[in-house]
């Protein structure tokens, strides 16, 4: 049996984003101390390059799961991209995952698959987008994969946009 959320824009049934985590990086301090290249020239140090487009959606498409793991769905629709909250009600999203979810059963492992970018995604928006992979188990379906999509928005976060179990 499939089970089949399709939230983003054509069956508006099942998305909901995690909150906006600052993804501004550090500034390196002023007072950082140069480093000594092998030759004895002094370095200036570099600042750690800023997460890819995949980590940062990985981990707010884990931190989302949680929400929807813990049956938070009504913050988990708080939380969701302004495209999903346009698409469909907070009403809407409660039902249509207590309904999927609660025909699995409780979470028993996952494990990312891959995570993906795409410039663009079809029947949907221009926008950058990245699509998470799990290989996923419930207590009344052992073998299921779930797909989180997230957009970057104007803010540059990335907002969870969709969220499919099969």
């Amino acid at each position: 049996m499939i089970l089949r959320m399709r939230p983003l824009i054509s069956c508006l049934k099942a998305i909901a984003l995690l909150a906006a985590v600052n993804t501004a990086c550090k500034p390196t301090p002023a007072n950082a101390p140069d480093q000594v290249a092998s030759n004895g020239d002094a370095v200036a140090a570099q600042a750690p390059a800023p997460p890819s487009p995949e980590e940062e959606a990985k981990q707010r498409a884990q931190s989302w799961l949680v929400l929807v793991d813990q049956q938070q769905y009504a913050s988990s629709w708080d939380t969701a991209a302004p495209l999903f909250q346009t698409s469909t009600t907070k009403e809407q999203w409660e039902s249509a995952l207590s309904g999927v979810r609660g025909s699995l059963g409780e979470l028993s492992s996952r494990k990312l698959r891959a995570a993906e970018y795409k410039a663009a995604l079809a029947g949907a928006p221009e926008g950058k987008y990245v699509v998470v992979h799990y290989d996923s188990a419930f207590v009344k379906k052992g073998a299921a994969r779930e797909i989180v999509t997230l957009m970057q928005v104007p803010d540059n976060s990335w907002k969870v946009v969709g969220y499919f179990v099969e």
